[in-house]
């Protein structure tokens, strides 16, 4: 009983919430993903496929550090009560990141003007709305993490499956009302919901008083330049990192057999969607306690939050491990059971981000995100090796292997430089296993 009363309190702390609001984000984001391939149709969809992959990287670019940043730089401000430096930091990043997108977009439309226009008229056009989306994205990813590093990850969560929500409903009705839909008028409908979404994050934090920019402090710390420039860097090794094995995959087999390992990382994917809305709630109090220096209190809350984490690990390996089949019958269709062969892999792999606990997010906010985006790296080289070697002997098989065991050693890495240095536990089941062992 004292035990279940303990789960009941750990579940009820305000990090369980988060997970929950992001794991139905995930949900509403994946019913506009089968709406969108229903309504558009393969080449369609194939066109906004590309422009879409286009965006996602020149998010990390327009970007430039400045959202994950916050997470870290705006809880010391509050717990100082400096609001002209925090003043100071937002207006230097929305100012920089608005000059990079323009430049960013610019140069895309210019692009595209020139080789697409007439030689793919449907992704200029494409490319161009996604331009408009980038604009009006970028501001909206910054007020958000604003709001996650002023404690309120659960609005957070809020505002964003009623932006994905907003766009699901926009882009029914002009379907409906029109009878077809294109790619632009997908990316100009995100925009659209990217400005309401912002305005309304604007007035929610009025009441914080750091959008009159008059007393701000002029002064810039210099440190910002340099961690948001190893923010990028974290931001693209995640991307190669994440695409390493699909390409080699892509290289040497069929497309077929990478449309089964893809459907695998998709599943795989879904353990750690709750961890991300965990951290949301753990990042801006990892900053304050680093800020304190009160590190016995961060390793009580890193230790509670990697509890909660850990606990639908288990299950979940084990529900696909005796109904893998089924379930993937169900959803996708007797075609992709050969995914079975590499998705427990997947899961094993995907599940080290879990067991060791929170390290990316404890080095990022202890100032040290050079060392987590430098231990990235490293790992992304060693996993293309790996798939290289793997990949030609064993197939797909051999590609979930060798991902599955760079991303063990990038974690456990991370892990040991947090023993090492700050002299924390991060992981509440390894914490339990040494516990058990002395």
């Amino acid at each position: 009983m004292t035990h279940i009363r303990r789960i009941l309190d750990n579940l009820s702390s305000g990090a369980v919430i988060p997970g929950i609001l992001s794991l139905f984000n995930a949900g509403i984001g994946l019913i506009f993903g089968i709406l969108i391939v229903r309504l558009m149709g393969p080449e369609n969809y194939g066109t906004y496929g590309l422009a879409a992959s286009i965006f996602a990287i020149t998010i990390i670019f327009s970007d430039l550090g400045y959202s994950p940043l916050s997470l870290r730089e705006v809880p010391r401000f509050v717990i100082n009560n400096d609001k002209s430096y925090l003043k100071g930091f937002l207006d230097k990043a929305l100012k920089s990141i608005f000059l990079v997108t323009f430049c960013v977009c610019l140069i895309l439309i210019l692009f595209s003007y020139w080789y697409l226009r007439e030689a793919n008229n449907e992704l200029f056009f494409a490319l161009s709305a996604m331009c408009l989306t980038l604009i009006t994205y970028m501001p909206y990813q910054l007020l958000s993490y604003l709001l996650r590093a002023l404690k309120a990850p659960n609005k957070y969560y809020f505002f964003e499956i009623i932006r994905i929500i907003l766009v699901l409903i926009l882009n029914t009705s002009f379907f409906y009302m029109t009878g077809y839909l294109e790619p632009s008028v997908v990316f100009i409908l995100f925009a659209i919901s990217n400005i309401c979404m912002s305005i309304v994050i604007m007035i929610f934090l009025k009441s914080f008083d750091i959008f009159r920019f008059k007393n701000k402090q002029k002064q810039f710390n210099t440190k910002w330049a340099s961690s948001g420039l190893y923010y990028i860097a974290l931001g693209a090794g995640y991307i190669v990192l994440s695409n390493t094995d699909i390409l080699v995959l892509g290289y040497y087999l069929s497309s077929s057999e990478v449309g089964f390992y893809k459907l695998g990382l998709l599943i795989s994917g879904t353990i750690v969607i709750f961890l991300s809305g965990v951290d949301s709630y753990l990042a801006p109090k990892l900053s304050e306690l680093f800020k304190q220096k009160n590190m016995k209190e961060l390793e009580n809350l890193s230790l509670r939050n990697s509890k909660i984490t850990t606990l639908p690990i288990l299950p979940f390996f084990m529900l696909f491990a005796f109904y893998g089949e089924q379930i993937i019958t169900l959803f996708f269709g007797d075609e992709y059971l050969p995914t079975m062969e590499v998705l427990l892999i997947l899961i094993a792999g995907t599940a080290c981000r879990v067991i060791f606990g929170s390290v990316g997010f404890i080095i990022n906010m202890s100032g040290k995100e050079n060392v987590t985006a430098k231990i990235f790296w490293l790992g992304c080289i060693f996993n293309f090796i790996l798939n290289i070697i793997f990949v030609p002997w064993i197939g797909s098989i051999g590609a979930a292997v060798a991902t599955s065991i760079s991303l063990f050693i990038i974690y456990l890495v991370q892990y040991i430089y947090i023993r090492i240095t700050l002299r924390i536990q991060p992981s509440y089941l390894l914490n339990a296993f040494f516990n058990k062992i002395r």
